[in-house]
């Protein structure tokens, strides 16, 4: 079976990836800076560092950065994991980090 046609489309299968509750139709800005991969890492990255911003942001922003991955990106995470104060925010970086590094 054609797994395109089942599916429908890559976004589908996102969505059936992360249980229906996926980027795209929960916080649809962070799904389309996902899509836009790296041009968008500088404003992710102005986002973690604003600790003023606000904390869904800021999570969100980790996880953007870990779906466009990169070995600058993993860099950048390691550092700020060393200065972030928020402790929820370090706790998703530190998976964000297990997950890039187990790809």
């Amino acid at each position: 079976m054609n797994n395109r046609k089942a599916w429908g489309s890559s976004t589908d299968l996102y969505d059936a990836a992360t249980g229906g509750l996926g980027l795209r139709r929960t916080y649809p800005a962070a799904f389309a800076l996902q899509q836009i991969g790296e041009p968008a890492i500088p404003r992710l990255k102005e986002i973690l560092l604003d600790p003023r911003e606000d904390q869904v942001k800021r999570h969100l922003a980790v996880s953007v950065l870990k779906m466009i991955g990169g070995k600058d990106t993993i860099v950048f995470l390691q550092d700020l994991l060393k200065t972030e104060k928020d402790e929820s925010v370090r706790e998703t970086i530190g998976f964000a980090l297990d997950h890039m590094k187990r790809k």
